[in-house]
């Protein structure tokens, strides 16, 4: 039959592609390395992420060892003793204050809001 290729001992038939001109070729092997580039760069990128997540987690782990036992205090006084903590410090996160007073997280942002809704702190962005 026209247009059938006959393979030889009854093999799988070969088919025939077109053939292209050199410059279709060399494009879609520039486009082809241009992927391979983008896609290593991600790579590259996913690598650092995960070198850095890597890293938290360490620092988290270390730290979920820890046992902190919070105090019970009141409000006006966690309050002062935020204050106090806050004249000796530049600058302090939630977890550093409550770290550092041994409070509860809850309870120390809670304060910090009413603290700076009187005007008393004042909370960096």
């Amino acid at each position: 039959m026209a247009g059938e290729i006959q393979s030889s001992a009854g093999s799988t038939p070969a088919f025939m592609f077109p053939a292209q001109p050199d410059w279709v070729r060399d494009s879609k092997i520039e486009e082809l390395g241009n992927q391979v580039t983008k896609l290593t760069e991600q790579v590259d990128r996913l690598e650092r992420v995960i070198e850095k997540m890597s890293d938290v987690t360490e620092i988290m782990q270390s730290r979920s060892e820890e046992v902190m036992v919070l105090r019970s205090i009141t409000r006006d006084e966690a309050k002062k003793e935020i204050i106090d903590l806050l004249e000796k410090s530049e600058k302090l996160y939630y977890y550093d204050i409550a770290e550092a007073l041994r409070l509860d997280l809850e309870q120390v942002v809670d304060l910090m809001s009413e603290l700076e809704s009187e005007g008393v702190v004042g909370v960096a962005e």
